[in-house]
């Protein structure tokens, strides 16, 4: 609520001009939603603003909760008996009307509300005082108040946010969780493990330095988790806790310049409770913690103060359940925007704001799935990755989708300051590409593996050069090596997946099926080829002049199993060759798969360069999620990942006696692998990797 001010400084300005409503000692301006009174003047908050316009489209009448509810919340709004009551605590407030007897807003009927004086517009035209009809005088107050709902709906409903400028903040192998930026936006701290480690540590790094400081180091099983800086950058605070029997409310001193922490003090000992949560810093001898407070109770939110280790509650809201993720506090309108579970075994929760100023917890928005943290955007709006990805909600309830975000991957945002916010993208897992040297049986990192995902390898068969898939500042994209460079071919700036991939023996182009279109490049980048088609397998000829894919095809009565297609990349012309799917191509023909019949089994086909079909065998692995990497035929022999529990190994069969004979152990049943079987390139899934990023969000109309 924006503080009384004094009556004649708020009548200067523009809005004299503008219309206004009067009903007893109040002047209202719905445009601006401003009111002046005898002790000054405010401005109304959007809510409470509707409540009033729906009290004065209906002069002399009341009105029940529920009429009310309906025209002041979205429809989408859960609002609760408490909500109700608080907002219009707060529109009386707004008003002055806070004794008894009520001057403006009353309810002598049980849940009912009137507007109690006569109101009149403007310049007094009231149905005392004029010579309009008393019907024509109600309509006009309704269309003031309608203009003035369609001018607040145009300056508010008109607006868009973007997402933009996705930059990474660390590229640090292992898990990372809950960060926070410094007040100065020089450094970010994070909660890190790293590979193979047990441990999770209180980290720290310069947003201009890739140096990476640990802060505490941690026990197995004990975390030091959501820090937070207290106003001046200074000190620190964060929870230490095993989530069992142990847990502490920590600050230290933090030095910005060195990255390193001293003093180090328990100022909380929250054990018997179990946990702690979100401590913000809200002074700079104070801090907001959430805490337990029993069972079957709803976790409250305390100050603590650091001198004399008091605790004073703040808030224990009505109406939802126990659990509470998280709190974030807002020292510019002394808010608290907190996420609360609505029962013990849902993962329902709500997201709600505490104003310090009236004491009152207003639900501003419901989700189906756990959120874990919120980010205030400025004074009147939050950053929330909700059901559908990120969005943005104001103090009314509100919210806009944000364009540009990616669902699957983003999770504890924070603010950066300057319309920009940072997130825990993942999680992720690791997958370097490797090279296994068959013939030495060694097996090495690629230099070009990035600290980013890779998602899938295949090799060249004559020159050795490699196509691949990563994902480089927010987006997946494919590479192809030229002489052992990687040279980025695809420039998309929206998520996509690569479901399959091949690579022409010579290196010179790539084909990959992404969002059910398939596309051939070659190593400059330039599309040669693009087809809205259900892919089943794709493999260049050995000459690289053609490519063969899968493709299933859909009749009037049934979807029937693929055919075997041929694109002649010369002139784009294409060919069926059979009915079949998982295509592969050597010299003396193509390899491919179909279903019998009456054993629905995928069983093993060649088709020579006559056109005549055999039948071989009953595939040996299974082609349930399987993809072009998932298998290889070199000469006459079928090669394939063979599994037996954890172990997986490389095997090959071979096409004339069934010779079984093992390659290499491997980690995934993806793989590709060179014409003279030399060299073998996979990335299996490793470690679990998160990385801290950072977007901007843009506002445009």
């Amino acid at each position: 609520m924006e503080k009384i001010q004094n009556k004649t400084d708020r009548r200067k300005g523009s809005f004299r001009n503008k219309k206004q409503i009067n009903f007893g000692d109040i002047v209202y301006f719905p445009d601006s939603l401003e009111i002046i009174r005898d002790s000054g003047s405010c401005t109304l908050t959007p809510i409470p603003s509707r409540i009033l316009n729906f009290l004065i489209s209906r002069p002399g009448q009341y009105v029940s909760r529920q009429e009310i509810t309906q025209a002041a919340w979205p429809p989408s709004r859960v609002v609760t008996e408490e909500t109700f009551y608080q907002t219009i605590k707060r529109l009386r407030q707004f008003l002055g009307d806070t004794s008894e007897p009520r001057q403006y807003i009353v309810n002598s009927r049980t849940n009912h509300y009137m507007l109690e004086p006569a109101v009149t517009i403007d310049d007094g035209f009231t149905p005392e005082s004029t010579g309009y009809h008393p019907v024509l005088k109600v309509g006009f107050i309704v269309l003031c108040v309608a203009v003035a709902w369609f001018v607040f709906n145009q300056l508010h409903g008109g607006i868009t946010y973007q997402r933009v400028e996705d930059t990474a903040i660390t590229t640090i192998k292992g898990q990372i969780n809950q960060a926070v930026i410094s007040p100065d936006q020089s450094s970010v701290v994070f909660l890190h493990k790293a590979p193979d480690k047990q441990a999770w540590n209180l980290k720290a790094k310069k947003l201009d330095s890739e140096k990476y400081v640990d802060l505490v180091i941690g026990k197995p099983g004990v975390y030091n988790t959501e820090p937070d800086f207290s106003p001046s950058g200074k000190r620190l605070s964060w929870v230490m806790t095993d989530y069992r029997s142990l847990c502490q409310l920590m600050i230290a001193d933090f030095d910005s310049s060195t990255l390193t922490l001293s003093n180090q003090e328990a100022v909380l000992d929250c054990a018997q409770a179990y946990y702690a949560r979100s401590p913000q810093w809200k002074t700079k001898n104070s801090l907001l913690v959430a805490l337990p407070q029993g069972e079957a109770q709803p976790d409250a939110i305390f100050e603590v103060d650091l001198t004399t280790k008091n605790r004073i509650k703040v808030t224990s809201p009505i109406g939802v359940g126990v659990g509470d993720y998280a709190l974030f506090f807002n020292s510019n309108n002394n808010k608290i925007a907190h996420l609360r579970q609505l029962d013990e075994y849902d993962a329902e929760v709500v997201l709600m704001v505490y104003d310090s100023e009236f004491k009152t917890d207003v639900i501003l928005k419901k989700y189906s799935s756990v959120q874990y943290s919120v980010a205030w955007f400025d004074e009147t709006r939050i950053l929330v990755k909700g059901d559908n990805g990120f969005e943005v909600v104001s103090l009314d309830g509100q919210s806009v989708s944000v364009d540009g975000e990616r669902i699957d991957e983003e999770n504890y945002i924070f603010s950066m300051g300057d319309d920009r916010f940072g997130f825990v993208r993942g999680p992720l897992y690791s997958a370097d590409i490797n090279i296994i040297d068959l013939i030495n049986h060694s097996q090495s990192t690629t230099k070009f593996s990035s600290t980013s995902h890779e998602y899938r390898v295949v090799i060249a068969k004559e020159s050795n050069e490699v196509a691949f898939s990563s994902k480089r500042n927010g987006y997946r994209q494919i590479f192809i090596t030229i002489d052992q460079i990687p040279i980025q071919v695809t420039d998309f700036t929206t998520p996509v997946l690569f479901y399959d991939l091949a690579i022409s023996s010579d290196g010179r182009y790539v084909a990959f099926e992404s969002g059910g279109y398939l596309h051939v490049l070659d190593n400059s980048g330039a599309l040669i080829y693009k087809k809205k088609v259900a892919v089943s397998g794709i493999s260049f000829s050995p000459d690289g002049h053609s490519l063969l894919f899968g493709s299933e095809v859909l009749t009037s009565e049934k979807l029937t199993s693929s055919v075997i297609k041929q694109l002649n990349l010369s002139d784009l012309s294409e060919s069926t060759l059979t009915d079949g799917f998982m295509p592969k191509a050597v010299e003396g023909g193509v390899y491919f798969f179909r279903i019998d019949q009456q054993t629905n089994q995928s069983v093993l086909h060649k088709i020579n360069h006559q056109g005549e079909v055999m039948a071989l065998f009953e595939s040996p692995f299974s082609l349930i999620n399987s993809t072009s990497t998932s298998f290889d035929v070199i000469d006459d022999q079928l090669l394939y990942v063979q599994s037996n529990k954890d172990k997986k190994m490389l095997v090959s069969r071979n096409l004339i006696t069934d010779e079984i004979t093992e390659i290499s152990p491997l980690q995934t049943t993806k793989f590709s692998i060179n014409k003279n079987m030399t060299l073998l390139v996979t990335n299996p899934k490793g470690q679990v990797q998160n990385n801290l990023a950072a977007f901007t969000l843009k506002i445009s109309d």
